[in-house]
């Protein structure tokens, strides 16, 4: 079908392939995001082609919230997409995934969910893409317009009332978005330093991120103050923050140290016949002895020996430092494990107002995509004479394959992440965003977000075999129905003078 849509379409209406790079303008882009379609004749998978209506929104935002009393509000570019899938014999043969990849010391945030109103996303899963993620999604099927409507024929108007009621619940179901938020344009207007400041300042941005995601540090405590420094440079600006950074390392480094020696007052309170490198040589899993010459070992197993003698005798030491003491008193009560390091303060929160009203018939820049799945469906009806368009429900599995790596030059590593994993990650990516938009009080400008409609076509056997009909004809005549829905312009606008 890509080489008969070429033909029939104008070059602007023709679809494209699902891939998209994620990038500001005139920069490397962070990474790729797509939707990829493998075959099961072991061919190499490829992006799905769609139908695609691209705006530009920079005056309505759309919103998503991050808890009870934070909702994020986001602009940039906005694509709605239309999948038709076609099925030989009732299967489509290919299976399908959407695959998000980060470059080296590159980073963003992926959202995946359904629109649920006009100006309203519900991320159902969030995660923090710094190295190759791959999300398989399910396709599930409703009935066609047409079935759905003999079957509810005989029902009561009550019953008709509700089953209208639970397939529109599915029609909002059918609008899978997903959600592209670049973290470094965000951080900048954060930290109030200039545009492009985090470009090349890869250690500082990695700092950031975890104080922000690790510690849950506000931003307010490192962001660079207008007021005490108003003719600062750029440099002078990442300097400032760089020394905010460093503050608050430190600060962190004093609370691991002063939980450790804690610690380890509790562990001689415990256990006072551990020697003081006893404990030390434990915490990093090996002993003196390994690291003594022979002779210092066989001195030092005499000198054990006549303590071990003189501790049975009743004799009291004072200093007990050998390995052997130290190996049988740890027999006994082992050493309580470090605490874990406590949070650090966070800062009192602001009294911002997030309240949110949620208009289902408002227009967004346009297009209301809550309304494409009805309209679609009442053009299914209207001008599909033979049912064999049907809107497809798209939602991801819940275990998704995670390809990253542990160090710089280690090799790639794969890891399944189950639902309690995804759990961590959403929760991860959710107090990244806390930090960056101050719980909702600021605005995100660099994110995209793609809406997806998938409609699946009649098996394409029982359109040559049974109906006796060319299939090409009734693929192109639902091309147009859903093109000139999704593009808003009459069928006649969308193909070349050859096909009117």
């Amino acid at each position: 079908m890509t080489y008969h849509n070429r033909k029939i379409f104008l070059p602007e209406y023709e679809p494209q392939k699902f891939c998209y790079a994620v990038r500001r303008p005139d920069h490397y882009p962070e990474g790729i995001v797509s939707i990829d379609c493998k075959l099961n004749d072991g061919s190499i998978s490829e992006p799905i082609s769609t139908l695609v209506n691209h705006q530009k929104c920079n005056k309505q935002p759309m919103k998503f919230t991050l808890s009870a009393a934070a909702t994020v509000s986001f602009f940039g570019d906005r694509y709605i997409h239309a999948w038709m899938g076609h099925q030989f014999s009732g299967d489509s043969g290919a299976s399908f995934s959407l695959s998000a990849r980060a470059r080296q010391f590159s980073s963003f945030i992926l959202l995946v969910g359904n629109i649920i109103a006009a100006d309203l996303f519900d991320p159902k899963f969030g995660i923090i893409v710094q190295n190759k993620d791959d999300l398989l999604i399910l396709i599930e099927q409703i009935p066609t317009p047409q079935a759905f409507r003999d079957a509810i024929e005989s029902l009561s108007p009550e019953q008709q009332d509700f089953a209208k009621a639970f397939r529109s619940m599915q029609l909002e179901s059918t609008m899978f978005g997903v959600c592209i938020i670049q973290i470094k344009p965000q951080l900048e207007k954060l930290l109030n330093i200039p545009n492009d400041s985090l470009t090349k300042e890869i250690q500082l941005t990695q700092d950031l991120l975890e104080l922000f995601i690790e510690y849950q540090i506000p931003s307010d405590l490192i962001s660079f103050d207008e007021d005490d420094h108003p003719h600062a440079s750029t440099p002078e600006k990442i300097n400032i923050v760089k020394e905010h950074v460093a503050t608050m390392r430190k600060m962190i480094e004093k609370s691991k140290q002063r939980e450790l020696e804690e610690a380890k007052m509790e562990t001689r309170y415990a256990a006072p016949l551990i020697s003081e490198e006893k404990m030390h040589f434990d915490s990093a899993d090996y002993s003196i002895s390994s690291v003594k010459p022979k002779k210092m070992k066989d001195k030092k197993k005499r000198k054990n020996d006549d303590e071990e003698r003189a501790v049975k005798k009743g004799a009291v030491l004072d200093v007990p430092s050998a390995p052997v003491e130290a190996k049988k008193s740890a027999e006994v009560q082992k050493p309580a494990e470090p605490a874990e390091p406590a949070e650090a303060p966070q800062q009192d929160e602001k009294q911002v107002s997030n309240e949110f009203e949620a208009v289902s018939d408002a227009e967004v820049e346009g297009i209301d995509v809550t309304k494409l799945p009805t309209i679609l469906d009442q053009k299914f009806e209207k001008y599909d004479e033979d049912s064999a368009l049907h809107s497809t429900i798209i939602k991801p599995e819940s275990t998704w394959n995670k390809k990253f790596l542990k160090a710089l030059l280690a090799k790639p590593s794969e890891t399944t992440l189950s639902p309690d994993d995804l759990k961590k990650e959403k929760n991860k990516t959710f107090d990244l965003l806390d930090a960056l938009t101050r719980s909702g009080g600021l605005e995100i400008d660099e994110a995209s977000l793609h809406v997806v409609l998938a409609s699946i076509d009649q098996t394409l056997m029982d359109t040559i075999i049974k109906d006796n009909i060319n299939p090409i004809e009734k693929i192109e005549r639902s091309t147009l129905i859903v093109a000139s829905t999704i593009q808003q312009v009459p069928p006649a606008q969308l193909l070349t003078p050859d096909h009117l």
